[in-house]
């Protein structure tokens, strides 16, 4: 039987690359777990009322669904879902135009979004872009 000969370099390439991917891997997996035992949903009512001629939409991580009304003013839920960090949402009135904007922060993990249910007068004209979702 021949004697083993030992690879220290071949050691030392192992501990070099597999000690931080592995520390790397650790975090991800308690930063995932983390936001996840975090999660929470949140519902809230919201109206926008007076004269609404146009609606902008820009959510970048959610999903946006749209009723025709005949009823006047735009209402509906605006749903967060929220894990370690909260989406920002930004609801305001430009002139006759309803700008609504939510983004979630850079590294917010799994659970950040933002959805809205809007009932919206048949008239108004839409502009909705969203990055993440529907």
């Amino acid at each position: 039987m021949a004697p083993r000969t030992s690879r220290p370099a071949a050691r030392i390439v192992f501990v070099a690359v597999g000690g931080p991917l592995t520390v790397a891997l650790i975090a991800l997996v308690t930063f995932t777990i983390t936001g996840t035992l975090a999660r929470q949903l949140e519902t809230t009512s919201v109206a926008f009322d007076g004269t609404v001629t146009e609606v902008r939409l820009d959510i970048t991580n959610g999903s946006v669904t749209l009723r025709g009304t005949d009823e006047p003013g735009v209402s509906g839920e605006r749903i967060i879902t929220r894990g370690l960090r909260a989406p920002t949402v930004d609801e305001r009135m430009v002139g006759t135009t309803l700008v609504i904007e939510a983004s979630c922060p850079l590294l917010a993990g799994t659970w950040c979004d933002a959805a809205y249910i809007l009932d919206v007068p048949h008239e108004v004209v839409v502009h909705a872009e969203t990055s993440v979702g529907g």
